[in-house]
């Protein structure tokens, strides 16, 4: 027999498991299987942070992860999507801001110096 919470294997005689303190239930032995091991999805957990400190990365990795959502039943395709759009936000923010900087420098160097009188 198993323990319902952590499971651990308790003998049948025992009443609380030595490991977490669960009470067990008066079930057959066998009939609870151990619980499976959680797994995460690193690749889409490293793609969102990635998507603040340095988008492109954030890119890769959310694909990545994404792609692991799809084999791992879902399992971190939100944070995934949530990579992908804010580093592709990102560098479509930052590719407009580059844009509209470089064209006012080029302006002003263009009328550069000013005429006042």
């Amino acid at each position: 027999m198993y323990c319902n919470l952590c499971g651990k294997v308790m003998h049948p005689s025992e009443r609380f498991c030595s490991t977490c303190g669960t009470e067990s239930t008066t079930q057959q032995p066998g009939m609870n299987a151990p619980p499976v091991p959680h797994q995460q999805n690193t690749m889409a957990i490293l793609g969102l942070v990635f998507a603040f400190i340095m988008p492109l990365l954030g890119i890769i990795f959310s694909a990545i992860g994404l792609s692991r959502a799809n084999q791992m039943n879902g399992e971190g395709r939100g944070m995934a999507i949530a990579g992908l759009v804010l580093s592709i936000a990102y560098i479509v923010f930052a590719t407009i801001i580059a844009i509209v900087s470089i064209s006012l420098v080029t302006e002003v160097v263009r009328t550069w110096p000013p005429n006042f009188a």
